[in-house]
């Protein structure tokens, strides 16, 4: 980091390196170890563990009543004060949810096919509790500037659950049951380490709160339960649709399909966006009374972003059956074709994501209710309806066009609640990829060419690398007024 330091590097992007790292390490952690997990479990397995996950983030959404984001703004002393709330609150939802699966686990392994004995069902308020405490945490980490600590637990965790899968798939045998246990032994890992953390560098100690202090404490934060609990729940059933949209109308398989094209493009997106955004909220709520300053970083993000984005995921574009085929084999293709198909609506969405954190910096909660209700709407009823008509990959499609067409909205309303110049924008972006066009040029000629996989891989990564490094080391003249 000094090293960064010395190259004048700002305060923002020193914290979002440091939050990165591990996400940079994870990420290829995951393209290393996803190919190994590809040829022990199939679709069907993959699809099953998605829906898994999609309901447990489902109930993720409520554990601490979106006490988290009222974390990362409150100074130190009420921090401590609110994550122990927030403790508080994971344990009676978790014992809620524990009360009303338990009974219900043989209904819903019927459901799915799975032949596993009812109280496997426990894995989903196991889940629940480990990931609701990784995110309480973090938003702890976040506010107690342990960007390094998070940066390891990002690792920690991502090396972890990929080991497990491996080793449980080799000794075991493959099947839903052990990519799950991966994710519980791995989570809980992290989160004893969050915790140790936060006790030994900040202070922090777990501690009983009172209910009426709990009362008091939620009445105060209103605001955050208010509107952005139900925008949230609304934003994850907007993600989370696909998957079970597409296992009613068609099947597990096609939801793995679909999970791993959209995990591969979304995991290194998430992550850099997650860090960059993580940063972003906490500087912009320091600046939340300054519109200029605002402006420039919210403008300087998407110039950087658009940047960081645009040759992996036109990789994508160009080569993704390609690519799929050649690290997962030849029966994940599917997955490569759509994830050809969403790589464009998902660089839209890695470059909104960070700037999404404007709704709380400017008090929109509202707003963001709005959108996301709207934006569950429209992507639902474009499956729905396409479903009608057309294939799954059609049906991906006309998802991808929905979701394009709403995250391109969000971006321009709140790049325009800043006052940004979209011409002057638009001349930053441009500047800003110049550097991209003969990649770009040579991504195309290499997709008309019919050559053999290692050699076009041997000239699209080298290309990519060396077009990164000459953005990173030789940049480009912005100007944000």
């Amino acid at each position: 980091m000094k090293f960064l330091q010395k190259l004048g590097i700002t305060e923002f992007w020193l914290n979002v390196s440091k939050l990165s790292t591990g996400s940079v390490f994870s990420q290829i952690i995951a393209i290393i170890l996803t190919p190994f997990i590809t040829r022990i479990f199939d679709a069907k397995d993959i699809g099953v563990l998605n829906l898994f996950n999609q309901i447990v983030g489902i109930l993720v959404v409520i554990s601490v009543l979106r006490l988290d984001r009222a974390i990362v703004l409150a100074n130190k002393s009420d921090a401590n004060r609110l994550i122990n709330s927030g403790f508080i609150l994971i344990t009676i939802f978790t014992s809620l949810i524990l009360i009303l699966t338990l009974p219900f686990g043989a209904f819903w392994f019927d459901q799915f096919n799975l032949k596993y004995p009812p109280y496997f069902i426990l894995t989903i308020p196991a889940a629940f509790f480990l990931q609701s405490i990784i995110n309480l945490f973090k938003a702890g980490g976040n506010t107690f500037t342990l960007y390094g600590t998070m940066a390891k637990a990002i690792l920690i965790q991502a090396l972890l659950v990929q080991v497990l899968k491996i080793a449980f798939g080799i000794n075991l045998g493959a099947g839903p049951a052990w990519l799950v246990l991966a994710e519980l032994i791995s989570a809980f890992v992290v989160a004893i380490y969050l915790w140790w953390a936060l006790y030994s560098r900040a202070n922090f100690n777990i501690e009983l709160i009172k209910l009426n202090d709990l009362k008091t404490l939620l009445i105060s934060q209103n605001k955050f339960i208010k509107f952005d609990v139900p925008a949230s729940l609304l934003n994850f059933l907007s993600w989370s649709v696909a998957s079970f949209l597409l296992a009613y109308f068609y099947d597990a398989k096609t939801v793995g399909y679909y999970a791993l094209g959209f995990t591969m493009l979304r995991l290194p997106m998430n992550l850099l966006g997650k860090a960059i955004g993580d940063v972003f909220y906490k500087n912009s709520a320091n600046d939340a009374g300054d519109l200029d300053k605002l402006r420039i970083s919210s403008n300087g993000v998407v110039v950087h972003l658009f940047s960081f984005g645009l040759l992996p995921l036109a990789a994508v574009f160009f080569f993704g059956d390609v690519l799929f085929s050649f690290f997962f084999g030849k029966e994940w293709i599917p997955a490569g074709e759509y994830s050809q198909i969403l790589s464009i609506w998902t660089f839209i969405w890695f470059i909104s994501s960070p700037i999404s954190n404007l709704y709380y910096v400017l008090n929109l909660q509202h707003k963001f209710l709005q959108f996301m209700g709207i934006s569950l709407i429209v992507r639902a009823l474009s499956i729905i309806v396409a479903s009608q008509f057309l294939d799954a990959e059609g049906v991906i499609f006309a998802y991808s066009i929905a979701s394009l067409t709403v995250y391109g909205y969000q971006l321009i309303f709140l790049l325009g609640k800043v006052n940004t110049n979209l011409k002057l924008l638009i001349t930053n972006i441009y500047q800003g990829a110049i550097f991209a066009f003969p990649a770009l040029i040579v991504m195309f000629v290499l997709n008309l060419l019919s050559l053999s996989t290692p050699i076009m891989m041997s000239v699209l990564f080298p290309t990519i690398g060396i077009s990164m490094a000459s953005r990173w080391f030789k940049k480009p003249k912005l100007s944000f007024k």
